[in-house]
């Protein structure tokens, strides 16, 4: 954490603070620095309304933003601070109703879906990747919601749902990016007892 108050302070010198902030979040992210990233997110944040009176940060900048903050805590929960996965949750929870009307919300169902497999909430989950594919069935992330659903279905012992998305999956995606096996497989391998890896590939934004 010491090393992200001396980025913020840093930050606090050069002109156009929240997009500097913003801007050295991104960078702690791509390195794995979660915790750092966080600080610098929330910073941008805070100082967003003061940054420029005269052009005030637009609504898509401050949804990608706490977009960004969101995403980081996904990641520390994932490493281990479990507490973390409400925090994300209320975050997403807020800035789905921000988002409205901006392609960004993709992203937020997205990761969503994915927290809520994190924590074996396999029926809410399967909801908001069924809600990505129809609200936007042009998105790039439309291939994987098809393939956790088929997961998800075969979790909830739901079989042939399961396989009806999967053969969604390669009829839309002819050269689908996951590795998907026989039925007889995919029955076998989601009955490991609660092992989200079992349907998840490595997720990355």
């Amino acid at each position: 954490m010491e090393k992200a108050e001396q980025l913020r302070a840093a930050g606090r010198q050069a002109p156009g603070d929240a997009e500097v902030q913003y801007e050295l979040g991104n960078a702690r992210y791509d390195r794995g620095q979660y915790e750092e990233a966080i600080v610098l997110f929330e910073h941008a944040l805070e100082e967003a309304p003061r940054s420029d009176e005269t052009k005030p940060f637009d609504r898509a900048w401050l949804v990608r933003a706490k977009y960004e903050l969101a995403f980081c805590s996904f990641r520390l929960a994932e490493q281990g601070d479990a507490a973390l996965y409400a925090k994300t949750e209320n975050i997403l929870q807020v800035i789905d109703l921000q988002a409205k009307g901006l392609t960004i919300r993709e992203e937020i169902i997205d990761l969503w879906g994915h927290l809520l497999v994190k924590q074996g909430r396999y029926a809410e989950a399967s909801l908001k990747f069924e809600e990505l594919i129809e609200s936007f069935p042009q998105s790039r992330l439309v291939e994987n919601a098809w393939y956790m659903l088929g997961g998800l279905y075969f979790k909830m012992d739901c079989p042939e749902k399961g396989r009806k998305a999967f053969e969604q999956l390669v009829f839309n995606f002819p050269n689908p990016a996951y590795a998907i096996g026989n039925d007889s497989n995919a029955d076998q391998d989601t009955d490991k007892g609660g092992d989200e890896n079992v349907l998840l590939y490595d997720y990355n934004r």
